[in-house]
């Protein structure tokens, strides 16, 4: 669902920001309220339903103004989602402001949790989003999905300006320390078998 959100939104040119999104959720509603029957798998449980969105986040908000997972936190070294399976269309309309206020998990539509490995299988391809780009557009073939998190996989680069020790002045007491940066994601796409797999490092 928030895939093809994100795709109606790099279609208009006349809103920004929020109300941008807003529009791309109320055209999504109205021109794809398709619910396939996925199988979902994680470390917790496993979910076999139809599914009209499924959002994995790392952090609580989505879109500028969506408290789409009220609980994730991106150094917990967990993912959060929220799940909602198939409701009529006036329902989801119902639905987006209890999501802009991240109440929409009293829904007994709605559930929401949290994981460190993911495998979904889905009877219908599925559009897929990273943060606003688009992996698996309107044509997608892609019916599997992996998401799993590496915890301590991710080497940041830090700036903390050291005490100088004593006697010592200058850039060589100024100097910050810095690590290593690698990839903060890794993203395996095979079109032929219709499989991505997303690996999150943190």
């Amino acid at each position: 669902f928030d895939a093809t959100v994100t795709i109606y939104s790099h279609q208009i040119t006349r809103l920004q920001g929020f109300s941008m999104y807003l529009w791309a959720v109320i055209q999504t509603i109205l021109r794809n309220h398709v619910a396939p029957r996925m199988t979902i798998t994680t470390d917790v449980e496993t979910i076999e339903k139809n599914i009209l969105m499924l959002t994995v986040c790392n952090g609580p908000r989505e879109g500028g103004g969506f408290f789409v997972a009220p609980e994730a936190r991106p150094d917990d070294g967990l993912l959060h989602y929220a799940m909602i399976e198939y409701v009529s269309r006036p329902m989801m309309f119902r639905l987006i402001p209890e999501v802009m206020n991240g109440t929409h998990g009293r829904f007994k539509q709605v559930h929401l949790g949290s994981l460190k490995k993911l495998q979904l299988s889905s009877e219908l391809p599925v559009t897929i989003h990273a943060d606003g780009e688009i992996f698996a557009g309107m044509t997608s073939t892609v019916r599997q999905l992996e998401i799993e998190v590496l915890p301590g996989a991710l080497q940041v680069i830090t700036c903390r300006p050291p005490v100088p020790p004593r006697g010592l002045s200058g850039r060589s007491a100024s100097r910050p320390r810095h690590t290593p940066m690698r990839s903060l994601s890794r993203m395996l796409q095979d079109h032929d078998r219709g499989h991505l797999k997303i690996v999150a490092e943190y």
